[in-house]
């Protein structure tokens, strides 16, 4: 009984184990199709996949004009059973079909119908996309507090696998050390990593100042003022603003030449510290921006 009894248990593990590869094989490992695939002709693009099954598409201009997800199928063709990949993007819509091209190691995809391939891709190495989380390693106590205080309170987006500050500084008056302000226009965005490339996957501003206390050496965080949104947001600017001439002017007439050099200094800094393969970042439907 008991011998009959162990045999049942192996076969319903063995069962267990072949479900599971199987569960592997239709759900979220795309390991084996990881990596960047370059279309051949003028006009080419290359898609980049990552192993949890989300893509990106770069168009010949160097463009991220789309995201998406992946998803295993199949289809007969001329009466053989071709694997597939369909690739949907995030508003719903099916771009393009992968056919396999060959069983086992996976040298290509066919694009297109599998009879007459539009073009070929072929693969390149794709580093570990795991994301280390992002800490502020400077020596500014009042930085630190800062972007401790966004991670809490400011950095609650949907999407992306790291998150990252970008804090434009405009003024910082330490006159009064029982009140020291930090005024600035507090960017924080979520990331994922396609490829070499950090792509933005959500994230927004706060225009805010934040008022710090110094004693003793130390210094603590009292309370930070945002801008509210709608009709909130100039006057609050305006209203936290009181006393420093042309301050609210440089919150209105902030340029994207400031953002873009905070944006990329922070992912400098980010990658250095973690030893990453970054090379790039970029939001979708504008060029890649080379770090």
């Amino acid at each position: 009984m008991i011998k009959k009894m162990r045999t049942g248990v192996m076969v319903c593990v063995a069962l267990l184990m072949l479900s599971l590869a199987a569960f592997a094989e239709t759900a979220g490992d795309f390991s084996r199709y990881a990596g960047t695939w370059q279309e051949e002709g003028e006009n080419s693009g290359r898609f980049v996949i990552r192993a949890d099954g989300g893509f990106v598409h770069v168009d010949a201009k160097d463009v991220l004009d789309m995201e998406g997800t992946l998803e295993r199928g199949s289809e007969e063709i001329g009466g053989t059973v071709h694997r597939t990949i369909r690739m949907t993007d995030h508003f719903g819509k099916l771009d393009d079909v992968f056919y396999d091209d060959e069983e086992g190691e996976l040298t290509s995809f066919q694009f297109g119908n599998g009879d007459a391939p539009a073009f070929r891709k072929t693969k390149t190495p794709v580093p570990d996309t795991a994301l280390p989380e992002y800490g502020y390693a400077g020596d500014d106590e009042k930085m630190r507090l800062i972007v401790e205080w966004l991670r809490q309170e400011k950095g609650q987006y949907s999407l992306g696998d790291v998150w990252l500050p970008a804090p434009v500084i405009l003024l910082v008056d330490d006159a009064n050390p029982e009140d020291i302000r930090v005024f600035g226009n507090f960017w924080c965005h979520w990331y994922s990593l396609y490829g070499t490339c950090l792509v933005t996957e959500s994230g927004g501003e706060m225009p805010a100042v934040f008022h710090f206390a110094e004693k003793d050496g130390k210094i603590t965080l009292k309370n930070v003022e945002t801008a509210g949104d709608g009709t909130d947001y100039s006057r609050d600017i305006k209203r936290f603003c009181t006393g420093y001439e042309g301050l609210a002017d440089r919150f209105f007439k902030a340029t994207e030449e400031e953002r873009e050099a905070c944006i990329a200094s922070v992912i400098r800094e980010y990658r250095d510290q973690n030893a990453l393969a970054i090379d790039a970042y970029g939001d979708l439907f504008w060029p890649v921006k080379p770090l």
